[in-house]
């Protein structure tokens, strides 16, 4: 048996000693591309970067906005989906989107459970409730 036998570089300068290196890391790892020489802050996680707080004023200003029927939910799915929003603000716009999901689908239920269960026209209430609140009558019970 025959043994194989490798040609070792051999450096002549500092410049080709890292040369000689390279090629011998690249033999043991070909498919490897990581450089394991020393590098001064391998491993280290650089710090969070602190963000700046949202101040009350912009916070009203938010409560206002979201408040709007349609404008404010436009404004919330921005919030929500945007990156250059502060994370404080876009984990609110998020909660609040839920929120208003769950409220929505629970109140829709309760419509149904009504209308099955008490065989409720759901077109003459409605139209019962316009009636009353345009014309500002009061009913007497």
């Amino acid at each position: 048996m025959s043994k194989r036998s490798f040609s070792h570089p051999q450096p002549q300068t500092k410049g080709q000693f890292k040369a000689a290196q390279d090629v011998l890391r690249h033999r043991a790892h070909p498919q490897s591309s990581i450089d394991y020489r020393f590098q001064p802050d391998a491993g280290l996680r650089r710090p969070p970067q602190k963000e700046t707080p949202v101040s009350v004023g912009n916070w009203i200003l938010t409560f206002i906005i979201a408040s709007i029927p349609v404008g404010g939910l436009l404004s919330l799915l921005f919030w929500a989906c945007s990156s250059k929003v502060e994370p404080s603000k876009r984990n609110f716009a998020r909660s609040y989107l839920l929120l208003v999901a769950i409220v929505t689908a629970l109140v829709g239920i309760a419509i149904i459970i009504t209308v099955f269960i008490f065989k409720v026209n759901l077109l003459e209430l409605v139209a019962r409730m316009l009636y009353y609140a345009l014309l500002g009558v009061q009913t007497q019970y």
